[in-house]
């Protein structure tokens, strides 16, 4: 394995630090607010294959996949029931419950999704919850050795605020013992002695309401719980984590959690940053806006290893993320295992095969691309799996094991998906441009006798110049009259592939629009 893929020169850091014997601490982080989405995915897939190349490589490893569920309820989450959450606002997850009542929180039923996740990609993992961390007293000493050390913490954690958020700031929330909300309560006094607080339930937080409770309270055994950065470094030291990948806009956070461990005399541990997704137009994705691609938007147009690959190449640089993307992977996924079945391919990509176990299963039997199957089913005009396998498949070819047939079928009805619920939605309906009448007339009488793809393709360029216009613009022409697209596969195969006689049946019909 080429020691130029990311997740071998993260290990060998490790490696080098740690050595062989030590059993690596990996940690993969997640807010149960919602449920898992695909930065989710991205960020437990990505440190899984981190564990493996460490293993690889001679280390031990395991990975702590840690829910953030004593968090408070901040906003509720699109398309749930507003009126049932409103009145839990604030209160930690975990103390909420279950919406859709078949778990005992609503914590509890994100962080089932998240383990059912985790198990369908086959990472290996150690599931902690933050709540019961807290409550069982895993994190008291930690606790105790921060909030023993305030000054350290002022010095390290204010200057990163606002003026605003400055005022009064001190690293812990407490969980108010009538209203249950974790947001509202000012600390009126800390006793560093007892490690109890004196707080005042008078707070407003992004309209989350208080009930004037006043209380005393022991900071220990998940009564409250950190703020953010400091709850960061208070997990790292506790379960001594040696590694943590974490997005770009979490480098700030992470510099801060690292100064609040090496503080109070604990390890930080190493970590990298990946890049974020950015939607069509190169701009930041946005949940709150909806756009890019959800994890289940995915997974109904393209597999779970295009999704593995796509996390897997270049991980620090950013990447669009959005519909026309899928394709773009499967097409790759596709051809790297053909490749790799065929032995024709060496490059650093091509070893993810091999990398995640992609060589013990059987290729897709053809070297026709996913987005050429769609293309496909957009011209014959049909979402029939067994007209589409004529067109790719030769009848005299060897026969296909189970296997193969499943994943055929597998990706053509993923194709059949994108192809009828992305490429023919929204479009405008075209109007045969008459300027190309001659072109299409030559084209359709060079077709009329058998050629071969380079023939057909081309044929197409010279066409174009003999009647003086652009060959880009009779392209895009003729992808309009075959499968109603802008653009589409390579013409000289695919139309081989369709077959001469149905392009130009196509083409005329098309002519006569």
């Amino acid at each position: 394995m080429s020691a130029n893929l990311w997740p071998y020169k993260e290990a060998e850091k490790l490696l080098k630090q740690y050595g062989t014997e030590k059993e690596i601490l990996f940690e993969t982080g997640y807010g149960p607010s919602g449920l898992p989405h695909i930065g989710t995915f991205g960020e437990v897939v990505r440190t899984y294959f981190l564990l493996k190349a460490l293993r690889e490589l001679g280390g031990k490893g395991k990975i702590i996949s840690f829910s953030d569920d004593l968090d408070g309820l901040r906003k509720i989450p699109k398309n749930m029931d507003a009126e049932f959450l409103t009145p839990h606002l604030g209160k930690p997850l975990s103390s909420i419950p279950d919406p859709y009542g078949c778990h005992g929180s609503y914590s509890e039923h994100m962080n089932q999704e998240l383990i059912k996740m985790l198990d369908h990609i086959g990472v290996e993992y150690e599931f902690k919850s933050s709540t019961e961390q807290y409550k069982s007293g895993v994190f008291n000493d930690s606790i105790k050795s921060i909030l023993s050390n305030l000054d350290k913490m002022e010095s390290i954690v204010l200057p990163t605020l606002s003026p605003e958020t400055r005022k009064g700031w001190f690293p812990y929330f407490q969980i108010c013992e009538n209203c249950g909300k974790l947001y509202t309560s000012d600390i009126e006094s800390f006793d560093v002695e007892k490690m109890e607080v004196t707080y005042h339930c008078c707070k407003e937080f992004k309209g989350i309401t208080s009930c004037g409770h006043k209380g005393t309270s022991s900071v220990f055994d998940g009564k409250g719980k950190f703020t953010w950065r400091v709850d960061w470094g208070l997990r790292w030291n506790a379960l001594k984590i040696n590694y943590e990948l974490y997005g770009k806009d979490l480098i700030e956070s992470a510099n801060v959690s690292k100064k609040i461990v090496r503080a109070i005399g604990g390890k930080p541990p190493i970590g990298m940053f990946y890049e974020l997704f950015l939607n069509e137009d190169g701009s930041k994705i946005s949940k709150s806006v909806g756009d890019g691609v959800t994890l289940d938007q995915w997974f109904k147009y393209g597999n779970e290893d295009a999704l593995k690959l796509y996390m897997f190449k270049k991980p620090t640089k950013a990447k669009r993320l959005y519909f026309e993307i899928i394709p773009q992977y499967m097409d790759e996924l596709l051809s790297i295992q053909n490749s790799y079945y065929n032995n024709t391919s060496k490059d650093d990509t091509f070893k993810f095969v091999k990398f995640f176990n992609l060589d013990e299963a059987n290729p897709f039997p053809s070297e026709t691309q996913f987005s050429t199957i769609c293309n496909l089913i957009l011209a014959v005009g049909s979402k029939d799996k067994d007209i589409i396998k004529e067109y790719l498949f030769d009848e005299s070819a060897p026969g296909l094991d189970e296997n193969q047939k499943k994943y055929i079928d597998e990706t053509l009805d993923l194709a059949i998906k994108y192809a009828d619920e992305i490429m023919s939605q929204g479009g405008e309906t075209h109007v045969f441009d008459k300027d190309f009448e001659n072109c299409f007339k030559k084209f359709i009488d060079f077709l009329s006798s058998e050629k071969g793809s380079d023939e057909i393709h081309n044929s197409i360029y010279l066409i174009a110049k003999e009647e003086e216009l652009e060959p880009k613009a009779f392209f895009r022409e003729l992808y309009h009259g075959i499968t109603g697209q802008e653009r589409g596969p390579r013409l000289g195969n695919f139309i081989s592939t369709m077959g001469q006689k149905i392009i130009i049946d196509k083409l005329t019909a098309y002519m006569e629009k």
